[in-house]
């Protein structure tokens, strides 16, 4: 075999060596998880890798773990080699993930491009478990310490319904865990809850328990599951290698660093308490048809606008009554139930309703604004007020109350108002009588001499008290016309007014409009007003008013009625009705 042909084979020999080498760079594909049994709230760390020469055009499908994990971050990183001219990739993707509870899971397989992975199989253990985990330095497994867990207790496990119970939420940590949010409460639809305070962190033998304080109220009777709390948070590891890092991790393995174990990786928690059922009493039988009220304590107390209030008919007096209640959600507070009175109107006011924490007490206030307005003179009683309770600590209904209180109230009813005693006729009768009583000697006996002095000094008078009649007179007409106008502008403002729906607004203009019309009556409140117009209808309409202004009653007013009185009336001012000393509007 000569030479040439010789080397032509070897060549042959070497290309085919390479081009089989270059075949024999096969894609593979591979999955782990960084271990595969760890308590339920900790995350497990699934890691794909990919080698070939397609890895930048690659991308996992997740979607097959959606079902039973919950997934909290993705990472990934590339590297390209070359070997013998021919470029291979490698690619690898951390998922992290959250199983959403105890026992076995398998993960399925998960695709990426042509390949699939293998299923894994993993063991999710109660929150809390103590596991064993790799030890890199002996290649062997350690127990470790669990490195979170949550739990729910309450201090009374069979309340009324609607009653206070304390919870504590302990969050027990020994990785050093940051919380993202305050805990929330699953399925607490038929609870109601409030935080009492700031969490409290103590250490206790290397342990730091986190305790969150809260107030729950059962809304309903009968097993119940205590609403489950989630606390959310992630902790900084620095036990595994980050993969953004590895493409550059030789030049910082060089100078012997790591990146990774300077800042570490966060690495997601989610813990949930352990479901707990508790038993809820219903209702006591000694309520009865009463309000349900169950509390350590309540309180009831009265206290006037005015110290020492005065009683006059139809004039206002305004009284604050004060509900409080110790282990009690505002929401749970009863309205205050006024007794009816046929002699005293009232009307109550929406009550202002407020809640706060007292130690481990919600205490919850209402408080409700009264307007009295006396329809009878003479000495009255206002009634008891009562607001029935359910003592939980003595097992027994208790009532708060405002004892009846004896008042003397001025002024009688319209009906019963008499007209004045003295009027201008009998006054011109008795001046009548006197001059009839004159003697005539006495009015002819006046000297000649002193007729002249004494008529000079009559036209001089007279003259005197015509110029102050005639400057009265223009001056009444200015008066006059000033008033005009001012009855115009109230006019326009009080139409204004209750077109616009502002009653408090068109109670104060009345009321100016009033007192201009009719200069000598006090009118005080709407109810002087009608009185001076007299018409019932009118009257009618001022009572609906208050009963907006005070009761928060929703009415129709009928304001062509009222302006058709104001615009007729304050030409008619010499109607006269009792005067009454000026009370406070409440307002």
């Amino acid at each position: 075999m000569n030479k040439g042909v010789m080397m032509k084979k070897i060549v042959m020999f070497l290309i085919g060596t390479v081009f089989c080498a270059n075949l024999a760079v096969a894609e593979t594909l591979n999955a782990t998880v960084d271990n595969s049994q760890v308590p339920l709230g900790e995350t497990i760390e699934l890691k794909i890798s990919y080698e070939g020469d397609n890895g930048n055009m690659l991308q996992p499908d997740l979607s097959v773990l959606q079902k039973d994990f919950t997934i909290y971050g993705t990472s990934t990183s590339f590297q390209t080699s070359f070997i013998n001219g021919k470029g291979t990739q490698k690619r690898k993707w951390n998922v992290s993930l959250l199983p959403s509870g105890e026992g076995k899971y398998i993960i399925p397989a998960i695709t990426v491009g042509n390949f699939k992975t293998s299923p894994i199989e993993i063991n999710i253990l109660p929150a809390g478990t103590v596991t064993a985990q790799p030890d890199k330095k002996t290649n062997g497994n350690v127990a470790q310490e669990p490195s979170f867990s949550a739990e729910l207790t309450v201090d009374n496990e069979n309340p009324y319904v609607q009653q206070q119970i304390n919870a504590v939420l302990t969050l027990y940590d020994n990785r050093g865990i940051t919380l993202q949010q305050n805990p929330v409460f699953a399925d607490s639809k038929d609870w109601i809850i409030k935080s009492l305070g700031d969490p409290k962190v103590e250490d206790k033998d290397g342990t730091r328990e986190i305790k969150f304080f809260y107030a729950l109220f059962p809304q309903k009777s009968g097993r119940m599951a205590l609403p489950v709390a989630q606390i959310e948070g992630f902790y900084v590891s620095f036990e595994d290698t980050q993969p953004s890092h590895q493409n550059i991790g030789g030049f910082f393995k060089f100078f012997d660093m790591n990146i990774d174990n300077m800042f570490g990786v966060q690495k997601p928690v989610v813990l949930k308490t352990k479901t707990k059922m508790i038993d809820v009493k219903p209702i006591a039988v000694e309520a009865g048809d009463n309000w349900w009220l169950p509390a350590d304590a309540v309180n009831l107390v009265s206290k006037w606008a005015d110290n020492h209030p005065k009683f006059k008919v139809g004039e206002t007096v305004a009284r604050e009554l004060t509900l409080t209640a110790s282990g009690v959600a505002e929401t749970q507070l009863p309205d205050i139930i006024l007794p009816e009175s046929e002699n005293m109107k009232q009307y109550p006011e929406n009550p202002e309703i407020t809640s706060v924490q007292h130690g481990d007490k919600i205490i919850s206030q209402a408080i409700v604004r009264v307007v009295y307005i006396p329809q009878e003179g003479g000495e009255q009683i206002l009634p008891e007020i009562t607001v029935p309770w359910f003592d939980v600590n003595k097992q027994k209904m208790s009532y708060a109350t405002v004892p009846a209180a004896k008042i003397f109230v001025k002024g009688q009813t319209t009906s019963e108002k008499q007209p004045d005693n003295i009027g201008t006729s009998e006054i011109n009768t008795e001046i009548a009588d006197q001059s009839a009583k004159a003697s005539p000697e006495a009015t002819s006996t006046a000297l000649p001499a002193k007729a002249n002095y004494m008529q000079l000094a009559l036209i001089v008078v007279c003259a005197f008290f015509a110029g102050l009649l005639l400057s009265y007179i223009l001056l009444q007409r200015r008066i006059n016309d000033i008033k005009n106008q001012s009855h115009a502008h109230l006019s326009g403002e009080i139409s204004k007014d209750l077109q616009a729906g502002d009653y408090r607004s068109a109670r104060d203009n009345l009321l100016r409009w009033g007192s201009q019309t009719f200069p000598h009556q006090n009118i005080n409140n709407l109810y002087d007003l009608a009185e001076c117009i007299g018409e019932s209808e009118f009257k009618e309409q001022m009572e609906k008013l208050n009963a907006a202004l005070y009761a928060g009653k929703n009415v129709a007013l009928d304001n062509d009625l009222i302006m058709h009185q104001v615009k007729q009336k304050h030409k008619k001012s010499n109607k006269k009705t009792p005067n009454k000393p000026l009370p406070d509007l409440y307002k």
